[in-house]
């Protein structure tokens, strides 16, 4: 179906660009090994969300 291709490339896109920012963002706080990203679409809405983990030995 092409509205479904055009579709996909547009989550695609969005998916790519969110994904880039989070991993810049994520870097900048030097915080690499500790984090998370869900990513849900419910009718056509996607939802992002970033849980940065902050883990200390004690």
């Amino acid at each position: 179906m092409p509205g479904q291709n055009d579709k996909r490339q547009k989550i695609e896109e969005k998916l790519t660009e969110y994904i880039r920012a989070t991993l810049s963002t994520v870097e900048a706080q030097g915080r690499l090994d500790y984090f998370d990203i869900s990513i849900s679409v419910h009718q056509g809405t996607l939802s992002y969300n970033l849980n940065l983990k902050g883990r200390e030995k004690i």
